[in-house]
């Protein structure tokens, strides 16, 4: 099943494109295969040429089966819209990596080391079902989507979920394998094993009923 893992990080003034692609290289190097990236392969910062995003791809660098991109954007005029965000946009198959291991120990390097605001890792074929059901809003505003692995950071979970990380977690306790507080934020796992777009369609109607949303 080809599924997204998909990281969103508010870009700042104060932080050049350049200095975050250097400290995102940095933690790729240092992850195993087939998420790391060899030790001998640079990839620079590939420069904006006119253009208000700059594109880094890794596709070709990476494990089996993994494609991804990273997105910066221009620091100027960013305001508070998710299509001033930096991005990393990652494709793979689930049944060629150890889907435990992405979830335990590779999503949270992701989120400490990039600044999410949100991170999520779906099935693909949801992308499809959000766009028929319009669900497509502001990402900083809004939660499209509860999908069966994310993250969000206290602004989000105060401005949509009315809450604190802690007490989400709190709530959701015993649902899920994990929902904890991590990185100023909230970080829920529903399970070690990737979940169907149907087995997701029903986790997040679980988590409305449970957050009350």
């Amino acid at each position: 099943m080809k599924f997204i893992f998909e990281i969103n990080s508010r870009s700042e003034l104060t932080e050049p494109a350049e200095k975050k692609h250097e400290k995102l290289m940095s933690l790729v190097k240092s992850l195993p295969q087939p998420w790391g990236l060899p030790n001998e392969v640079e990839v620079s910062f590939p420069g904006f040429k006119g253009e208000f995003t700059a594109t880094a791809k890794l596709s070709k660098l990476l494990g089996q089966g993994i494609k991804m991109d990273v997105f910066y954007r221009y620091r100027n005029m960013l305001d508070d819209n998710h299509s001033n965000d930096d991005r990393i946009y990652i494709e793979f198959d689930s049944k060629k990596i150890n889907y435990a291991d992405l979830v335990l120990n590779i999503f949270p390097l992701y989120v400490k080391h990039f600044g999410a605001y949100t991170a999520d890792i779906f099935d693909k074929q949801l992308i499809f079902k959000d766009f028929e059901e319009k669900r497509f809003a502001n990402r900083r505003k809004v939660i499209n989507r509860i999908y069966p692995v994310s993250f969000y950071d206290e602004q989000v979970c105060k401005s949509f979920l009315q809450r604190s990380p802690k007490q989400i977690a709190g709530l959701l306790k015993g649902h899920v394998y994990s929902a904890e507080e991590f990185h100023n934020g909230l970080m829920i796992i529903a399970d070690t094993v990737p979940y169907t777009i149907e087995r997701s369609v029903e986790f997040e109607a679980k988590i409305k009923s449970l957050l009350g949303y």
